[in-house]
């Protein structure tokens, strides 16, 4: 059996606060639009802009997820902009809080990361986490994705192999 409606009036602070919060989620939205818009246009700083101001916002509004994907988006832009240690961290921030979400987009941020640490000259950190895409996606039906991960650490330990 269903439950009742609840017949209790929502007060004035619940429809404000309720009002508040849309708002700020449809500003979320548009910078990341923007952010979006600007990409295509490969203005990397504009770009950066608006994924930084939606980052911020979807993160006063807790959402864990969208707040990671900007994240995902400014890694992208500072690698772009060659900006490559900052890129590693926010890569690295978004990645952290898709901890616990075994996700195909978590896998790829796990290559943009590795992407990106390979460019800095770090082979071993590449490595650890293209093979971390690779457990990622195993199993997820991912198959495109899951090869370009296992290609990218065989080209890693081959260029760690000639090193030794």
């Amino acid at each position: 059996m269903e439950a009742p409606p609840s017949i209790r009036k929502v007060s004035r602070r619940e429809s404000m606060d309720d009002l508040l919060f849309t708002l700020k989620h449809v500003r979320a939205v548009k910078a990341a639009n923007a952010g979006m818009e600007h990409l295509g246009k490969d203005d990397w700083p504009r770009a950066l802009d608006g994924f930084r101001e939606a980052e911020e916002l979807f993160d006063e509004l807790g959402d864990r997820v969208q707040r990671s994907n900007m994240l995902s988006m400014q890694g992208l832009c500072l690698f772009a902009l060659d900006k490559l240690d900052e890129a590693a961290e926010v890569m690295r921030r978004a990645i952290d809080l898709k901890d616990g979400l075994q996700s195909e987009d978590k896998a790829n941020d796990l290559l943009g990361y590795g992407e990106i640490l390979l460019k800095k000259g770090d082979l071993d950190g590449a490595l650890a986490a293209f093979e971390e895409s690779v457990v990622v996606l195993e199993g997820k039906g991912h198959e495109q994705e899951l090869e370009s991960a296992k290609i990218a650490a065989a080209k890693v330990k081959k260029l760690l192999d000639q090193r030794h």
